[in-house]
C-alpha cells in the first residue's frame, strides 16, 4: 500500500489512533493494540494468533501488509476466470499442459495478431497469476517476451495456457508446518530460443516444504555450451 502526500513534516487531516478509539476498548486488555513492534526493527509490526501470523512493515509512506494462514493454501481462482472471459474462453475445454514441448509454427512464418492491446492485458494477467502459481513461470515469461508485437502464433500459445487454468482452478500454493531447513533448485536449458539462440535459467526455493521463491527468466548472452549455461 502507498499513502498518498504523506511526508515528515505534512499536515494530517485524519485520525490517526495510537490508542485503542473510544468505545472500542477492550474491557480485559485495555492497553492492548492489535500488533506489537519488533524488537530488532522498529517499523515492523507482528500480530500472531492460534492460527495465524500478521506482518506489517511501515517505511514513511510505504506500507507491506502480509501474513500466513497455517496449514492452508493460496489461490487465485477469480483471476483465471477473469482471464478467460476476456478471451472469449469461458466455456473452453481444458488441456493438460501450459505449452507444448516444440512450437509447431516457426514465428518467421506468422502473421501479427490483429489485437495487441488484449494480448497484453492477458499476459499481464497471467504475470499477477504467477504470484500463486509457480508451474506457469517458464510458460509465462515466454509469452512475455512477444508483449511489443505478438503473432497469431503467440495469442495461441496464451490460448493454451488459459485452458490449462482451466483444469487447475483448485491449484495454488500449499503452506504447511515443517522445519526451517532452506532448498535451492536451480536449472536452465541450452539455447532453448530457436530465434536468439539464447538460454532461459528456472530456480525455486522451498522453506521446509513450502515454496518461498521461484523464477523463469531467459538469458542476457548467447552460452557456449551447456555447461556455461549453469
Amino acid at each position: 500500500m502507498d499513502v498518498s502526500n504523506a511526508f515528515l513534516h505534512g499536515v494530517l487531516h485524519e485520525e490517526v489512533h495510537m490508542t485503542q478509539p473510544p468505545r472500542f476498548i477492550a474491557a480485559s486488555h485495555p492497553i492492548k493494540v492489535c500488533f506489537l513492534a519488533s524488537h530488532c526493527d522498529s517499523s515492523l509490526f507482528v500480530k500472531k494468533t492460534t492460527s495465524s501470523i500478521t506482518i506489517l512493515i511501515i517505511y514513511v509512506d510505504d506500507i507491506l501488509l502480509t501474513g500466513l494462514i497455517r496449514d492452508s493454501s493460496l489461490t487465485t481462482t477469480n483471476s483465471v476466470e477473469s482471464g478467460g472471459h476476456k478471451a472469449g474462453m469461458t466455456n473452453c475445454k481444458a488441456t493438460a499442459s501450459p505449452m507444448p514441448t516444440k512450437s509447431p509454427i516457426l514465428p518467421t512464418a506468422d502473421l501479427p495478431f490483429d489485437q495487441p492491446a488484449l494480448y497484453r492485458s492477458l499476459v499481464g494477467a497471467l504475470q499477477y497469476l504467477t504470484i500463486t502459481r509457480p508451474d506457469l513461470a517458464f510458460a509465462v515469461n515466454s509469452a512475455c517476451q512477444h508483449m511489443h508485437c505478438p503473432l497469431i502464433s503467440h495469442f495461441n500459445a496464451v490460448k493454451r495456457l488459459l485452458r490449462f487454468l482451466k483444469g487447475t482452478l483448485d491449484c495454488g500454493l500449499q503452506f504447511q508446518r515443517g522445519p526451517l531447513t532452506l532448498n535451492a533448485f536451480s536449472d536452465s536449458d541450452w539455447a532453448g530460443n530457436a530465434l536468439d539462440r539464447r538460454s532461459t535459467t528456472g530456480f525455486c526455493v522451498f522453506l521446509g516444504p513450502n515454496w518461498i521463491s521461484w523464477s523463469s527468466k531467459k538469458q542476457p548472452t548467447v552460452s557456449r555450451s551447456s555447461t556455461e549455461t549453469k
